[in-house]
């Protein structure tokens, strides 16, 4: 089955009442295009959905939702202005992102209250009878068939299964080994075809060449040897040059040498 034949399971439709004449900005930080365009688009969801997983309580469902679904609304009015994203990627991207909502959010309330709440699910409808906890996993195992032509898509599968989707396999015995080992599958696979380039956060100092300096403290030392060493020539020079002179001109020894 090739993606076009997969896209049919997903409806090609725009979100719920999203007025595609409106852009929506998301109101988080949204990480730079060139890094990997649906993951930077979702980057905001990802980033309730983290707070949402660990938060101790939360609001009522509504105003949780009215966050969600802007996010959402902004998500797919970024992909839409990207003119290197098809269609058919942008309503997968959608799907498997808001299949992620959906079980993040009723986990999490299940959990903090211990019942199940209702809300509108924010997945859309399909013409398939698979659930999203299925259809997820359906998608993703057809991405990575090409994975140089889907790479984006391969990544955002990932991000949301370390968000915390876990679909089909929540709940089972060995559910968490399973993913476990699809999650470090797919880490290993985009880093085949997008490898990871470190950077450098600050310019690395230049260490300084230790140019050998002179020894001047033994030349110091040599010339101070060599002035004293002159200056004692010369006293001894003038010393004895100031004795002769004082024999030569002595009268008793003038004397004694004509004798």
């Amino acid at each position: 089955m090739d993606l076009q034949a997969l896209a049919t399971w997903v409806p090609l439709a725009s979100p719920n009442a999203v007025d595609t004449r409106v852009y929506y900005r998301s109101k988080l930080y949204s990480l730079p295009d060139e890094l990997s365009p649906f993951v930077s688009a979702a980057n905001p969801i990802f980033s309730l959905l983290d707070r949402i997983a660990l938060a101790k309580d939360l609001p009522a469902p509504f105003r949780v939702l009215g966050n969600l679904d802007h996010e959402l609304k902004a998500f797919y009015s970024k992909l839409n202005s990207q003119k290197h994203c098809s269609v058919v990627q942008n309503s997968l991207a959608y799907y498997m992102l808001t299949a992620t909502v959906d079980e993040i959010l009723a986990r999490s309330y299940m959990r903090l209250y211990g019942k199940v709440v209702e809300f509108k699910a924010f997945t859309p409808l399909t013409y398939s009878e698979e659930e999203p906890q299925v259809k997820f996993f359906s998608i993703l195992a057809l991405l990575k068939q090409k994975p140089l032509d889907y790479l984006p898509l391969i990544e955002l599968a990932y991000y949301c299964l370390m968000t915390g989707f876990e679909g089909q396999y929540q709940g089972k015995p060995d559910g968490r080994q399973i993913l476990e080992a699809e999650i470090d599958a797919l880490f290993r696979l985009i880093s085949q075809y997008r490898p990871c380039f470190s950077v450098n956060l600050f310019t690395p100092i230049k260490a300084e060449s230790k140019t050998q300096k002179p020894y001047y403290h033994i030349l110091i030392l040599l010339a101070f040897v060599l002035s004293a060493l002159f200056v004692t020539v010369f006293i001894s020079e003038t010393s004895i040059e100031s004795k002769a002179n004082e024999l030569r001109f002595n009268p008793a020894f003038i004397t004694s040498v004509d004798e």
